[in-house]
């Protein structure tokens, strides 16, 4: 069976690596691949083969009968073909891989035993060993030794083929591991018990029940080896200290007889007592000697060797012997690392029982032992008389040889359990685990007499003792502290040995039963038990539990910290120092503790267990930490103490000289007095006052040993003086006086001009200093504070554009008395930071460590954006890091392991300082016809249409301007603003989402298809709300997804189409968005799933079936952001992956066999920061800057293009409406400029205001374009038009235009193909067509603006077909250009080159064009020429007339003409009584006179009067009253009339769309009209085929210049709806000041905790009065606040509110209604204090007198202090119904009180 599972391990990861590859080409540039190697998850050959080397053994131990040479031959012949067949499977993997591991390359570093495992004799075939035999059998220690290492389990079922009835048993001769070891010898699967604990907290209202907390616990019981020294040696130097107990070892114990009586004493169940009195270990020690120290017990120490030569051990030790060299024992310095750990057990026991003798033996060589060789120490120790043996170490294997062994030996073994941190009843560790009678297991306690974190625990374990941080005897005279379960053994070995020397024949016994029982142990230890040394003297069982809480350092039952809960302790304690390395980040606490976080493959983050971690985790085990380093993968902490810790990778030995792979606890380095570390790739350098201590990897000579021999224990450098600088892989640089040394690898210069690649001996380099190297860069600043780099240069790192290997001066262009305080440098990338508090950056940016928002490399310093006041910085292989000196961590570059540590994988091309748990914030959101934006303080501004009540203002009208919307939230910022097509959502800092507007497919989730204008709430515990057109998404704190609203498509699961109940879409989410009809998700793994609509294989599931569950679409993803039928994809190295539709180029990207989508995520090849995708465009943004492809405005990018004028900017919103903010919070907006509104067939029948920034003073359309004067004095144009600003063709102007070089315009006329404007000195500029001259002798073609000439002093212009007329200031009217009709009115048919007069002596005030004719108004009435074909010059014939002629009008008595507009071939004019009359041609109506028939004199139009301005249009007319309502007649399909017609209208019709608008100037094109109201704002409506509304700009417009505040909600609070049955009033926290404000009632029922919120809890049967008042803690200032009410039906409420006033500020009182038709509402307030502004609020007009009313609110009575309004209506409303305001006529204080009654 495991064969077979072997091989299917060897498939996935040959099928892992292909899949990967095509990820990596998918995801990294092809170059730089290999040389940065993989994000994704894969096995590589030297993993697989220290894997095969870790499960292959050559030691067997038999136990036989008679002769098995030829099974044993048989079996290793067979074994080794097996193997071969493995190493060739592992070979086809990664054939170069293997080779350069077969071939010791030295890039490749494997363990010694890989090595071994796949050397040159082992490639080939292998023949049968009958000719050679390659094996022994040590008949002496029963083992057989074979040649070559073979899988275990084959070896034996081969044997047993040949023998099995001569072979009793036979195992692998299993190695035993003692010393610093965490997780053993096997990568354990499991590690440690997770628990997912969801959060408690209820997401939707509706969801009442409460959620049971899910604990999942992934256990394995594969073997782990024991972990018996977590913490190693703590060495201090000193000849005269001992640990020994202050007390004379001759002086006798007092009053102690031979034979102690056996005193047996109880103590009192739970008895309290004094910690401190079980804490003095010296204390109880000398207790236990007033009966014995020892005297006449052997003990036997079988461990590593002993420094017998120690002066504290020297008179205790006899018969020492050398089991491996089966020799005795002796102490050679050289090999002082072989000697730490035994020396330390014995200095504990000899001097706990100093009269013992104490028989050391040596089995472990670098900290392992053959089950064999512990066989024959067992043998040994019974040899020499010994009764106790000490056993500090251990293994997973469950040993038969071994347990059979000290079963039989009749001696008593005391073992530790180990320090795996593991349940031992689940995970038995041996032979502490082996249930046999002569076996005491122990484990450690602190010295609080708190569990020790790296204890092993269970009801498997006899005993706990003291273990952590013990001093004792070190080799070479010296002492040190050691922590760890073979410290507590040794105690209770020396208790054993207390017993037997007192007599005790049952030792094991008496030393349970006569322990404390504590109560931190339950769940750790048997029975509770600890070791009391004073109760085993004197035979004192003690049954009672002793209550004492010391801090144990992890919890036994498996509870790890939530995310959530990890990084809420992590971000209460302040950063004060970061470090980087490999794919980790360490973070040292204000508290001295240290937290890490990313890649923890090898143990790196000191974490207990082997997995990655994207929040920081709390280094288990390590206090007071100052300084930390990491390498590749492994890392180094050093504490205020001087002592260094290692934890990490081991493959090279950087950790520990155990073969053990990788730990993830730490371990102590042996040596003392450490001043600083250093952690390169995969070595270890520690300077103490002792000198330089290196160990690792030595391919290249690193460690300056002058030789490349892995360093496998601490080697101090000799003849090296000085202070290590910098090492990274391959080299490595010391200060050594005035010098600095450097040795390693060459290759690239990095050390000097030496010819050689390796230098072994250390050689003195150019410079002088040395800040930090890369791994093939070295950065120097010399004394004038100028920084060289060294090295390779190939990504840029050197800050040069060179390649080459070099040696360059960068030249930071620094100002002066700025200086370089700090340099940092990654894998390929450096970082600098500078006194001024700023960072630069340059070199590799692959994955945008360089901070500038792309993946570009950078051969130049780079300012990094956003980082001021910069304390301290980092750099991992490819992520920075910088902390300010707020303690905020800013991170960038790759984050594939969560090295970031905020709660995510996503990478960042750009600072970011947030955690993954944070809201998701989103400022700008726009729907169909509506904008949502959100201030820098959290405030919610709205415009634009409001028919469904979308912009929350308790009413159903439309905003032009950017209004406030106060909600339910009171003063909660919001964090997030999204938007459906018709309705609004935010999300508040609270986690709360509210909605309000369309409703019609439950898009609110209240239980109703009713649409709401005014703020609800719909979920609590949110941290992302997600919006589709008609569809909700939201992700809950416990990562769950709920969706709510259409399921058309099967978007949110549900098995209707729609419905007001929720459904949960997803688990374990970190992200969500919506398209139009889709949902998407990204979990926690980064894996992206999607559901809904996919015709256009917008999903990327590779089809195009819609679907109705979430689908796999593609991992390593970050991002993603939906359009109409598209999607874009970022995965978290930056690059932008697209799918679904093509048909505008939306992708961005050319799609083969000019197919129009595609259903798989397509790889654009671009890098991008953020990315967004909407309507029918994709845009991403990198370094500030915003690029945008497919049709945006009318216009289509096939590529990514930037959006011009944008800079800076932090959020972008995408749809047909596109927003853009910066950083200062100005918004800009482009494409669908008419407040997001989408046209049907390019058409606009309501008018739809153009988002433009400032007022318009005057417009002029004709056909498709039209000309303005803004409030800027600029002239304007947009639309179809000729030649402008230098264009050589006819262009299309989108959105409004400035035309350059005129200024100070005061006029503006359009023509046909030309354009006039008039400036303030009389002057007349021209542009477009002169085909006829229009424009006079400027040539055939005008393309800019320019003067005409021959003309001046004008005071009016006018512009027709192919000529222009002109009136001057004198009161003559001149024209120029096409005369064939008479137009130019000189008596001919000729045209004219020149401005020419025309033919008349009369004193014009006025004067219109039309396309060929003119109409002019002078003191004694209308004047008309040109053409009259249609009658149109209204002098009651059809003839042409070539001069002026006077119109004859029948107009009233005393009415007079004032104004005149000439439309094509009809005319318009208004008298001064407010008349219109019309003439011309009627087709379509456009005359208003009733019919189609032509007049040719000047006929009044009935049905409209009071007209202030008009506009006669190519076939319609428009006319404004002095109200500012607008009519409209003629022909309409195209919408130009402003409403609904088919057809054509005959006579005025209100257009209704613009009422309040205060329009007072129209203008008629074509097929589309324009108005401008008396405050500036332009509107449009009709045909947009030419661009002619103004609607769609490509180029972004600031929009935030016109935010106001809408005085009618003035500081208001909206009221939220809980539930049918409930009344509510929101109360604010806060004064306008910021003054706290806390709220009194005199029913406390009625007040929330945080004293903000009223409700009634139950039923209103009767009414209720709630007396408020409030305390203000400065009351400085006034506040005044609207107060909202949700009145339930049958029932009234009574109210006295409790104000303080201040002179001239307004209050508003808002009264909210709950579906109530019929109500009476009374307000007392004190007139003294209060004048009346305003009755009815929710008007524009100023209401104060009794009966005004406004639909449903009358106002029945005014008095002194009393109103009294009625509110009816005839259908229920749920909402808002009158705002009364009031102004303070003075300072004080008073009480209003409002009563209803329902009627």
């Amino acid at each position: 069976m495991k064969k077979l599972l072997s091989l299917f391990l060897v498939i996935a990861v040959v099928f892992s690596v292909s899949t990967s590859t095509v990820l990596i080409n998918a995801d990294e540039d092809s170059e730089n691949a290999t040389n940065q190697g993989l994000s994704g998850e894969q096995t590589s050959v030297s993993e697989q083969l220290e894997q095969l080397a870790e499960e292959y053994t050559n030691r067997f131990i038999i136990k036989y009968n008679g002769d098995i040479e030829e099974a044993v031959g048989y079996a290793c012949d067979e074994s080794n073909k097996v193997k071969q067949q493995e190493l060739e499977t592992i070979k086809g993997s990664n054939e170069e891989e293997f080779l350069k591991i077969s071939e010791n390359d030295e890039e490749i570093v494997v363990s010694k035993s890989v090595r071994d495992l796949i050397g040159e004799e082992n490639t080939g075939d292998i023949s049968a060993f009958s000719d050679e035999p390659v094996y022994e059998i040590d008949r002496d220690k029963s083992v057989i030794k074979l040649s070559e290492k073979v899988d275990p389990e084959i070896f034996t079922e081969k044997i047993y083929e040949k023998a099995s009835g001569r072979i009793e048993y036979i195992q692998p001769d299993y190695k035993l591991e003692l010393s610093d070891i965490d997780e053993g010898s096997k990568d354990k699967a499991e590690e440690d018990k997770n628990i997912d604990s969801n959060d408690s907290d209820k997401t939707l209202l509706e969801d009442e029940r409460n959620k049971e907390d899910i604990q999942k616990e992934n256990k394995e019981t594969e073997d782990i080896s024991v972990d018996l020294e977590v913490i190693e040696n703590q060495a201090e130097t000193s000849e005269t200290e001992s640990p020994v107990p202050e007390t004379t070892e001759t002086s006798e114990p007092e009053n102690v007889e031979s034979e102690t009586e056996n005193i047996e004493s109880e103590t009192e169940e739970n008895e309290e007592i004094d910690t401190e009195s079980y804490d003095d270990l010296q204390n109880d020690i000398q207790s236990g000697w007033r009966v014995t120290k020892g005297t006449g017990v052997k003990i036997a120490v079988i461990d590593s060797k002993v420094d017998i030569t120690h002066q504290d051990l020297s008179s205790h030790v006899v018969n020492g012997f050398n089991i491996v060299n089966n020799a005795e024992l002796t102490y050679e310095e050289n090999q002082i690392g072989q000697y730490y750990h035994g020396t330390h057990v014995t200095g504990i026991i000899s001097s706990t029982v100093p009269e013992a003798e104490i028989i050391p033996i040596a089995a472990f060589e670098n900290g392992q032992a053959y089950t064999s060789d512990l066989i024959k120490a067992i043998e040994y120790a019974k040899e020499q008389g010994a009764t106790i043996v000490n056993c500090s170490w251990g293994s997973a294997d469950n040993n038969q040889a071994l347990r059979e062994a000290m079963e039989n030996s009749g001696l008593l073994f005391v073992c530790a359990a180990g320090n795996s941190r593991t349940n031992v009843d689940e995970t038995p560790i041996y032979p502490a685990s082996f249930d046999i009678e002569n076996v005491i297991s122990v484990t450690s306690l602190n010295e609080d007499m708190g569990f020790s974190y790296y204890s092993n625990y269970g009801n498997n374990v006899d005993i706990a003792m003291y273990g952590r941080n013990v001093r004792s005897t070190l080799p070479g005279g010296e002492y040190g502290e050691q922590s760890g379960t073979s410290m507590s053994a040794a105690y209770v070995t020396a208790g054993a040995a207390m017993a037997e020397s007192n007599g005790v024949q049952n030792i094991k016994e008496t030393l349970l039963n006569t322990a404390v029982k504590l109560s931190n142990l339950k769940d750790k230890v048997n029975s509770q038990r600890k070791l009391s040394y004073s109760n085993l003297g004197n035979n004192i069982i003690s049954d009672g539990i002793i209550e004492i809480s010391p801090k144990d350092d992890f919890d036994v039952n498996g509870y790890q910290r939530t995310p959530e809960e990890n990084w809420e302790l992590f971000s209460s304690l302040k950063t004060v120092q970061v470090e980087a390395g490999g794919n980790n980040t360490a973070f040292i606490k204000s508290d001295g503790s240290l937290w890490m976080s990313g890649d923890n493959t090898y143990g790196q983050l000191c974490s207990g267990n082997y997995n990655n971690y994207t929040v920081p985790v709390k280094a288990i085990g390590l206090n007071n930490i100052v300084d930390v380093s990491i390498g590749e993968n492994h890392c180094i902490a050093l504490d205020s103490r001087g002592s260094a810790y290692l934890w990490g990778n081991n493959s090279a030995h950087a950790v520990s000289y155990s073969d053990i792979r990788k730990f993830s606890l730490p371990t102590t380095f042996p040596v003392s007095n450490v001043v600083s570390i250093e952690a390169g790739s995969q070595t270890t350098f520690i300077c103490s006052s002792n000198g330089v201590f290196v160990q690792g990897v030595n391919n290249y000579g690193q460690l300056c040993l002058e030789n490349r021999d892995v360093i496998s224990e601490q080697t101090k450098i000799e003849n090296i003086p000085g202070q290590l600088y910098k090492s990274y892989g391959k080299h490595t640089f010391f200060n050594s006086g005035a010098l600095v040394m450097g040795c390693g690898a060459n290759d690239h210069k990095i050390i000097g001009e030496y010819n050689l690649n390796t230098i072994l001996k250390p050689e003195p380099v150019e410079f002088r200093s040395v800040y930090d190297t890369g791994q093939n860069h070295v950065t120097i600043i010399d004394e004038g504070n100028n920084i060289y780099v060294r090295g390779s240069n190939k990504w840029g790192q050197c800050g040069i554009e060179d390649i080459n290997e070099t040696y360059s001066h960068i030249d930071l262009k620094l100002t002066e008395n700025i200086e370089i305080t700090d340099v940092k440098c990654g894998k390929e990338h450096t970082i600098i930071k500078l006194s001024d508090g700023t960072v630069m950056t340059w070199g590799y940016n692959l994955r945008g460590q360089i901070g500038d928002g792309t993946h570009n490399k950078r051969y130049e310093p780079y300012a990094v954006k956003g980082m001021t006041n910069i304390t301290q910085i980092a750099a991992g292989n490819n992520h920075t890091v910088a902390l300010d000196a707020n303690g905020n961590v800013w991170r960038w570059g790759d984050n594939s392991y969560g090295q970031f540590g905020n709660g995510s994988t996503a990478s960042s091309n750009s600072p970011i300082n947030n955690y993954y748990g944070d809201l998701e914030h989103k400022n700008i959101s726009s729907g169909s016809n509506h904008i949502l934006y959100v201030d820098k303080d959290g405030k919610l501004f709205v415009k634009g249409d409001n028919t469904y009540g979308q912009l929350g203002t308790s009413d159903n009208v439309s905003r032009e301007d950017f209004t406030e919307v106060h909600g339910p939230w009171g003063s909660k910022k919001i964090v997030k603003a999204e938007t459906c097509a018709d309705t609004s959502f935010v999300l508040t800092e609270d986690n709360k989402v509210y909605g309000w507007g369309r409703n019609d497919k439950y898009q609110l989730h209240d239980n109703t298809n009713i649409d709401k204008n005014v703020p609800i709430l719909i979920a609590i515990a949110v941290i992302d709300v997600a919006a589709g057109l008609e569809h909700v998404i939201a992700l809950a704190k416990n990562g769950e997804v709920m969706a709510w609203g259409d399921n058309t498509y099967g978007q949110i699961i549900l098995d209707s189409i729609s419905g007001s109940s929720y459904t949960r879409l997803f688990s374990n989410a970190k992200k969500i968005a919506a398209g139009d009809y889709q949902s998407y998700i990204i979990d926690e793994n980064s894996n992206l799933y999607a559901l809904g609509k996919n015709d256009k294989g917008q999903l990327g599931t590779s089809d195009t079936e819609n679907k109705s569950q979430p689908a796999f679409v593609m991992n390593n993803v970050k991002d993603v952001s939906c359009g109409n039928n598209h999607t874009a994809i970022l995965t978290n190295s930056g690059k932008l992956f697209v799918c679904g539709d093509n048909t505008y180029d939306q992708l961005g990207i050319t799609l083969p066999n000019s197919a129009t989508y595609t259903s798989s995520p397509t790889d654009t090849m671009l890098f991008a920061g953020e990315i967004f995708a909407g309507a029918n465009s994709t845009a991403y943004m990198a370094d500030g800057k915003v690029y945008q492809c497919g049709s945006v405005a009318e216009t289509q990018n096939k590529s990514y293009q930037a959006v011009e004028g944008l800079s800076d900017i932090t959020e972008v919103d995408i749809g047909e409406t596109c927003l853009a903010a910066n950083a200062d919070g100005e918004l800009y907006r482009w494409g669908n400029m008419a407040a997001g509104k989408s046209l049907k067939n390019n058409i606009t029948v309501s008018p739809v205001e153009v988002d433009y920034p400032y007022a318009v003073k005057q417009v002029d359309s004709y056909r498709t374009q039209t000309l303005a004067i803004n409030e800027l004095g600029q002239v304007i144009a947009w639309g179809e038009g000729y030649y402008a600003n230098g264009s050589d063709k006819m262009e299309t102007k989108t959105y409004p235009t400035v035309i350059d070089g005129i200024e100070n315009p005061t006029q503006v006329s359009r023509g046909k193909n030309h354009n006039l404007v008039l400036d303030k000195n009389g002057d007349v500029w021209c542009w477009g067509s002169n085909t006829n001259n229009p424009m006079g002798t400027l040539g055939g073609k005008v393309k800019k603006a320019s003067k005409m000439t021959g003309i001046s002093n004008v005071k009016q212009i006018a512009a027709g077909t192919e000529f222009s007329i002109f009136l001057k200031n004198d009161g003559t009217i001149w024209g120029v250009g096409k005369n064939d009709k008479g137009q130019i009115g000189q008596g001919n048919t000729d045209d004219y080159l020149t401005p020419t007069q025309i033919t008349s002596m009369k004193t014009f005030k006025k004067v219109s064009a039309g396309e060929s004719f003119v109409v002019a108004l002078a003191e004694d009435g209308l004047y008309s020429w040109g053409a009259n074909t249609d009658g149109q010059i209204g002098n009651g014939t059809t003839d042409d007339e070539y001069i002026p002629v006077k119109l004859n009008a029948e107009l009233e008595n005393g009415e007079y003409f004032t104004d005149i507009s000439a439309g094509t071939n009809f005319c318009l004019g208004l008298t001064n009584f407010g008349n219109v009359y019309s003439w011309g041609n009627n087709g379509s109506g456009r005359l208003g006179l009733g019919d189609k028939n032509n007049r040719n004199i000047p006929t009044k139009i009935k049905g409209i009067t009071g007209i202030k301005n008009i506009s006669a249009g190519d076939s319609s007319s428009l006319a404004v009253k002095n109200d500012g309502t607008v009519y409209g007649w003629g022909y309409g399909s195209d919408g130009q009339l402003g409403f609904f017609v088919t057809g054509s209208t005959l006579n005025p019709k209100e257009i209704t769309t613009l009422n309040g608008k205060n329009i007072k100037q129209t203008s008629c094109g074509r097929a589309f009209s324009v108005a401008i109201s008396r405050d500036g704002k332009l509107y449009s409506f009709g045909r947009n085929n030419s661009g002619q509304l103004g609607i769609y700009s490509s180029i972004p417009v600031k929009v935030t210049s016109n935010m106001i505040n809408d005085t009618k909600w003035l500081n208001g609070y909206m009221a939220q709806y809980l539930s049918p049955i409930a009344v509510s009033m929101v109360l604010p926290s806060s004064a306008p000041n910021g003054s706290k404000i806390v709220w009194k009632s005199s029913n406390t029922d009625y007040i929330l905790d945080d004293g903000t919120f009223i409700k009634r809890p139950d039923r209103c049967s009767d009414d209720i009065e709630i007396n408020l008042s409030a305390e203000i803690s400065d009351n400085t200032e006034l506040f005044s606040t609207c107060f909202s009410y949700i009145i339930e039906k049958d029932s009234s409420l009574s109210t006295d509110v409790y104000i303080s006033a201040k002179k001239g500020d307004i209050s508003s009182f808002v009264i909210s209604n709950d579906e109530n038709n019929n109500m009476l509402y009374t307000i007392t307030f004190d007139s003294d204090i209060f004048e009346i502004v305003d009755l009815i609020g929710i008007t524009d007009e100023q209401d104060i007198l009794p009966g005004c009313q406004n639909g449903t609110i009358k106002i029945e009575s005014v008095d002194k202090g009393v109103i009294t309004f009625r509110y009816t209506a005839t259908n229920n409303f749920n909402g808002y119904i009158n705002c009364l305001k009031f102004k303070a006529a003075k300072d004080g204080n008073t009480e209003i009180k409002i009563t209803n009654i329902i009627e």
